[in-house]
């Protein structure tokens, strides 16, 4: 079809206010594994923003969180990871009244309150001590005098009584316990601190009587973030003492870097629990450098092979059977979740976040530039042109720019689609 040249902004678009109103796109993400089932959280527009846990296994999916619950957390009021999960049970965090829940996976209708607060207390990024029958998470309390205390704590899974593990600085997050179950990892920070100025990773002996914790890394003027065992002995964790989220480790003869490149391995913590990398096993990572591809880190040769690169960004990878799962965004739709069976196999698509309400040759492509600012730094953009294959401008006129900014100071602006 031959295109027509019109003024630019009186192009005719299918892109219609009606199209824009029906269109809904699910936010996927908390991807888990539980060996048998991979598991995520879609949050529903149409649903008034309700949040689901899904499953999925052979094929097939599953919506698991009733009509009466929704899935989220409001520590620190952004949140962050609201659920985790064994091979027999959900525990989770329902929006409504911050307490924990347990559900079963065998009979999903069987849901039990484990805390019973009210909504003044918080939960945040359960995860499981096996080892004594329990969750650890991070807790937020809001006094009568508008005082909020942080403190990490343990949940009985039978009893739901709630202990208080570790207390005295103003937050807490990634509270990680080893495999063995004698020693739990967790980031400490305090005011006027926000977790990318300035964290501190302690570890705490559970077989200590009383518990005591050691500082390992970490101060006012180094972020950690994501602490995950490797071993019993041996932390992973991502630490910008070199300018860039680098990956560390650390046993008893000290630290080590993992990476030099000039790539981010973290990213700025505004949610509790996130991730960027995983444990594969005691040797192998799957990392997301600068989330803009999926490597696998071999932590004692000290060297990375990629294994997927291409899309718009990659995030959540989640060690699945013997393959992985991840999620990934595109330029041209929306985002989506990908599945390995196994290493050298293809990934295939399981789940995607919605429909484009366009077709592809109406959708602009991002390019990748650079210009100088009012002060002589670079300044980084996409730049996206005019589309549409039914029109072009006149040869006289050139088209209107809009400039959009990323929100907040470590923000950023990704080149996956959008339907705004």
């Amino acid at each position: 079809m031959t295109s027509v040249k019109r003024p630019y902004g009186s192009w005719e678009s299918p892109l219609t206010v009606e199209k824009l109103a029906s269109h809904t796109t699910a936010r996927i993400g908390q991807l888990k594994s539980n060996g048998d089932s991979l598991f995520w959280v879609e949050g529903r527009a149409e649903e008034g923003g309700r949040r689901v846990i899904v499953r999925y296994r052979n094929g097939e999916t599953l919506d698991l969180t009733p009509q009466q619950y929704s899935v989220g957390s409001r520590v620190h009021e952004y949140g962050g990871v609201a659920y985790c999960v064994d091979k027999h049970h959900l525990y989770f965090v329902h929006d409504k009244d911050q307490n924990l829940y347990k559900q079963s996976l065998l009979e999903p209708s069987d849901i039990q309150q484990l805390t019973h607060s009210d909504d003044n207390e918080r939960f945040v990024d359960p995860t499981l001590d096996n080892h004594r029958g329990r969750l650890i998470c991070t807790r937020e309390r809001h006094q009568a005098n508008a005082d909020v205390s942080n403190d990490v704590v343990s949940v009985d899974l039978v009893s739901g009584s709630v202990d208080s593990l570790v207390a005295g600085n103003d937050f807490y997050a990634h509270a990680r316990v080893s495999p063995n179950g004698s020693k739990l990892a967790y980031l400490a920070w305090d005011h006027p601190n926000m977790p990318w100025n300035g964290t501190q990773l302690f570890v705490l002996d559970l077989e200590a009587d009383p518990p005591s914790a050691s500082l390992v890394v970490g101060g006012q003027d180094e972020s950690i973030f994501q602490p995950e065992w490797l071993k019993n002995d041996t932390l992973v964790f991502c630490s910008d003492r070199e300018g860039f989220y680098g990956l560390y480790t650390f046993d008893d003869q000290g630290t080590v870097a993992l990476t030099s490149d000039e790539c981010e391995y973290g990213h700025a913590m505004w949610q509790v629990g996130t991730s960027q990398y995983a444990i594969v096993n005691e040797q192998l990572l799957l990392a997301t450098p600068d989330q803009r591809s999926l490597t696998l880190l071999d932590t004692s040769l000290g060297m990375q092979t990629p294994i997927e690169t291409g899309a718009s960004g990659y995030r959540e990878a989640t060690p699945h059977k013997g393959g992985f799962a991840f999620i990934q965004s595109s330029e041209r739709s929306a985002s989506s979740i990908w599945l390995r069976d196994n290493f050298t196999d293809p990934p295939y698509e399981i789940k995607k976040a919605g429909e484009t309400p366009l077709a592809e040759e109406f959708i602009a492509q991002p390019e990748f530039i650079s210009y100088t600012g009012s002060q002589g730094e670079d300044v980084y953009a996409y730049f996206y042109r005019p589309t549409n294959p039914n029109f072009e401008g006149l040869d006289s006129e050139r088209p209107p720019l809009l400039v959009q900014a990323h929100g907040g100071p470590t923000g950023s602006t990704s080149s996956a689609f959008s339907a705004e």
